[in-house]
């Protein structure tokens, strides 16, 4: 039940956005049209009304959700209090109405903002908003606490406390010119922590690498089914719904020659998201789901080639070891701009459509005890577009020095069998991106292992470290919290 009980503390924090629609927090401007006003706003005729009536739904719901979180509370204390045996119906009832609660909280922020953009002046609607904003980017949602900030911001609602984390919000989508009027308003107000002076200090940087990597995307864009040099596509359907990645073959052919052989050997189908960090990545393929399996074989990294892709939203990056050439099989999805795994892991591809589902994945820990929810699974991938030619990767075999072709073999046949492990991997450890190496607000690291997922750093900066983690394939490791600009297909 300790699962449970960890997703009743995130209910409870649920709790903070009914509240903050109650409480009357100092130190938020007002809306620039001035004093707070009547629920319709000062409208009239049916868009008064139509206000009106949202506003009268938003208190409605709002009544049911506290009511539902005293009564998750209730089942939380008479739990503790009944024999195992009679636990059950307790865990089941909690469940359903944890998931009734998430259902109430997602229609509380679409009425809330549908009253906002209506009635600026509601005060307590904007509060609201801004709660939702910044528990969405905790969770890692950059996406909705943008569109959240923006939404403020434009109605004229402004809290200094706000700036911050809206400004490393669009920073991790690659939203430069936003983040840089966040930061910026957040510094003169004295509200800039070290790790935001650091983004702040990137963004001109990262402004010219986000023009290069926007015009790759572009003529890639344009390169048709029937083009030559279209490139690869490979679609995972998961348990939570399809995620179609696009893969780099020009800037890492042999990595994608890799993942392409093993999604058509079947390597992947069934195997889990083993390591899932909200705000950091996700990672899968391993066989083992422990982050120290692989497919019995590495490949060379392709990481330090000048034309190397750079980690951004959506950005699909090899695990590795902290020992040069060790990924095999297990990737991972980044959830934002991450600049300190640049050069440290081989970014192969990017998530062109479906990362609301990648977003979804239930967290993961391989190194916790126990995780609240059951890892979400690969069911099958497909490759659904690649060029006219064999992908034959060359592969690195313990003791050997020198890639070779896989030819057949155990290795070319899917899966390295339970509880094998080649010398690296057991040496290692788990594969993960290191977390928290370098003092770097933007940057996180990878772990180790022959397979493994990349780790989240324990310092909340923007980046990431390609530290080894224990024993087996380097994750990335956060170290900050940066992402990159949204990857759907455009």
């Amino acid at each position: 039940m300790t699962g449970l009980f960890r997703i009743a503390i995130a209910c409870w924090l649920m709790v903070s956005w009914a509240v903050a629609v109650d409480a009357q927090q100092p130190g938020a401007s007002p809306a620039k049209n001035g004093a707070e006003k009547s629920s319709t706003g000062g409208k009239t005729g049916s868009q008064g009304q139509s206000a009106s009536g949202a506003r009268a739904r938003f208190d409605q719901l709002l009544k049911q959700f506290k009511e539902l979180l005293g009564e998750i509370r209730r089942l939380q204390l008479e739990y503790k209090k009944v024999k195992p045996a009679q636990r059950p119906p307790i865990e089941q009832a909690f469940q359903e109405k944890t998931a009734r609660a998430r259902e109430l909280l997602a229609q509380l922020k679409k009425l809330g903002e549908e009253v906002f953009r209506a009635d600026p002046s509601q005060q307590d609607i904007a509060r609201f908003l801004a709660v939702a904003g910044m528990q969405a980017a905790r969770r890692g949602h950059l996406e909705e606490a943008v569109r959240l900030f923006e939404l403020l911001d434009s109605k004229g609602f402004h809290h200094p406390e706000l700036d911050p984390v809206a400004g490393e919000a669009a920073f991790g989508l690659s939203r430069y010119d936003l983040a840089e009027k966040f930061l910026t308003r957040a510094k003169k107000e004295g509200k800039l922590s070290p790790q935001h002076e650091q983004l702040l200090a990137q963004l001109e940087k990262e402004k010219k690498y986000w023009a290069q990597e926007q015009k790759l995307r572009q003529e890639e864009a344009q390169r048709g089914d029937d083009d030559p040099k279209a490139l690869p596509r490979v679609l995972l359907r998961t348990t939570k719904g399809d995620i179609l990645i696009e893969l780099f073959e020009d800037q890492a052919p042999n990595t994608v020659a890799n993942f392409i052989h093993l999604v058509e050997k079947g390597f992947y189908n069934g195997l889990t998201f083993h390591r899932v960090i909200p705000g950091f990545v996700a990672q899968g393929g391993d066989p083992q789901g422990t982050g120290k399996g692989g497919p019995g074989y590495t490949i060379p990294d392709e990481h330090k080639r000048p034309d190397a892709r750079r980690h951004y939203w959506g950005s699909v990056a090899m695990a590795r070891t902290s020992e040069p050439n060790s990924a095999g099989s297990q990737f991972y999805i980044a959830y934002k701009r991450l600049p300190a795994l640049d050069g440290a892991y081989t970014v192969f591809g990017r998530v062109i459509r479906g990362m609301d589902v990648a977003l979804r994945l239930n967290p993961q820990d391989p190194d916790a005890k126990e995780n609240p929810l059951p890892p979400d699974r690969i069911l099958s991938a497909q490759v659904i577009r690649k060029r006219n030619h064999p992908y034959i990767p060359k592969v690195l075999r313990p003791g050997q020095s020198k890639p070779m072709p896989l030819e057949g073999g155990a290795e070319a046949s899917g899966r390295e069998a339970p509880g094998k492990k080649d010398d690296k991997t057991a040496k290692d450890g788990q594969e993960k991106p290191p977390a928290g190496e370098k003092k770097d607000a933007s940057a996180k690291k990878p772990g180790e292992s022959s397979g493994a997922a990349p780790k989240e750093p324990k310092e909340k900066s923007q980046g990431g470290s390609a530290n080894g983690a224990s024993g087996g394939q380097t994750n990335p490791k956060p170290s900050s919290p940066n992402g990159a600009q949204a990857a759907e297909e455009k």
